[in-house]
């Protein structure tokens, strides 16, 4: 493997906005400027990660988590991290949605870890006033309803370790790691609302609940789903 190596003075750098608002810098370089060079031993990460593109001119280099393209020009462009993910196919999503929940009813959206770490935030939304949970390594006497992982490239289909069900039967919730409320209804206000959780990075081989419990003193709908992508664990 190569890597682009400068021996004169940069042309330019150019500070650049993309349509999605990212900035980043490009380096443009004359390509009488470079050289090719063989990175030392002490980098890593780099060996066997190496990718001609379709144009034949651009070259992927990546450990597997951070890709960095040199163009024969010299320009270097970034990518928005999790644009990255799905367009390698490693971002998931899935969840459910329930209706008519009745008032000071629980439902549960089930998230088994699998070999590798997940990481991602859980969203939930009501039109009534709710309490909102994560809990880790619940007590269930089974899994509960299967649920649909889909990878969120819809070019390829590519499955996660980790898989979700919904309404486990559940005797203990376990460790309390987050929690929140949507607003009741008032008189010039609707009740209910959404709510994104923070962002966690949930440990393999381990089991979750996002539990959301009906506050409205009424029926409502609600729905839960949680965003995630995975890696071998640290």
């Amino acid at each position: 493997m190569t890597l682009a190596k400068v021996t004169n003075q940069r042309e330019r750098d150019k500070f650049e906005e993309n349509s999605e608002g990212n900035a980043a810098i490009r380096s443009i370089l004359d390509p009488e400027q470079i050289e090719t060079i063989t990175p030392p031993a002490a980098i890593t990460g780099f060996a066997t990660s190496v990718k001609q593109l379709e144009d034949g001119h651009n070259v992927k280099i990546t450990d597997g988590t951070t890709p960095l393209y040199i163009w024969s020009n010299g320009g270097i462009t970034s990518v928005k991290a999790v644009h990255w993910r799905i367009r390698e196919s490693k971002e998931w999503l899935g969840g459910y949605c329930w209706s008519g929940v009745e008032d000071a009813a629980s439902v549960y959206l089930h998230i088994k870890v699998g070999a590798k770490s997940a990481h991602g935030v859980g969203s939930m939304s009501s039109d009534g006033k709710s309490q909102v949970f994560l809990y880790e390594s619940p007590t269930t006497t089974d899994d509960g309803t299967g649920l649909s992982e889909f990878c969120m490239n819809r070019e390829t289909v590519v499955a996660p370790t980790v898989t979700l069900f919904r309404d486990p039967t559940v005797s203990a919730d376990g460790t309390e790691l987050e929690c929140g409320v949507t607003g009741q209804a008032g008189k010039f206000t609707a009740g209910g609302g959404t709510i994104s959780g923070a962002y966690w990075l949930l440990k393999p081989n381990t089991n979750y609940l996002i539990k959301v419990t009906n506050d409205s003193g009424g029926v409502a709908d609600i729905a839960i789903h949680y965003e995630w992508h995975e890696h071998v664990a640290v």
